[in-house]
């Protein structure tokens, strides 16, 4: 089944890049479905690059763009993401407090995606999406409030992450931007 092949691929190779608050997004079965699906999005989007293929196109000679993602793994990534959208589409319109947890994690995970992908600009609108609900006024009790300091400071870290590619492998243009607060 693709949904366990995906996550011996999340439990073998993603989890280690991530921090230690995602070591308990492992069992298939206990995520809620817009975090099992940002997972699933995450490991298809690793296998894409752990997977490319060579181009039909004679560019051959120009290194970077003899091989492509994989279009198989990116494809189901794509499906995973889209799915999972939905999901955050249809809670921002309800607004629950009870799933913010839920939604912030998924939204991290997304944040780690773009920025693997080297999408800086998509990475930008999830990390503001994480920072604004992060910000919301929500009761918490002793778990979801330990919970949350963790999800916070897994934010962060992607952060941290997204800029060192930048001034890494960005252009001038970007590893210039100011680091944000």
């Amino acid at each position: 089944h693709q949904n366990i092949f995906y996550m011996n691929v999340w439990d073998t190779n993603c989890l280690r890049a991530l921090h230690p608050t995602f070591r308990s997004f492992g069992i298939l079965d206990d995520n809620p479905p817009i975090v099992q699906e940002a997972i699933l999005s995450l490991a298809a989007c690793h296998m894409s690059r752990m997977l490319p293929q060579r181009r039909a196109l004679t560019a051959k000679d120009v290194p970077g763009l003899a091989y492509r993602p994989d279009l198989q793994h990116q494809a189901a990534s794509q499906e995973y993401y889209q799915s999972a959208s939905r999901k955050l589409q249809v809670w921002a319109a309800s607004c629950d407090p009870s799933q913010l947890n839920a939604v912030l994690a998924a939204m991290i995970l997304f944040c780690s995606l773009e920025s693997s992908m080297g999408n800086f600009e998509g990475f930008n609108v999830h990390s503001n999406g994480v920072k604004a609900l992060l910000q919301m006024d929500t009761p918490m009790s002793g778990p979801e409030h330990s919970a949350r300091l963790e999800l916070q400071n897994a934010w962060r870290q992607a952060v941290i992450l997204n800029w060192w590619r930048r001034f890494h492998f960005g252009t001038p243009l970007f590893a210039s931007t100011p680091f944000p607060n």
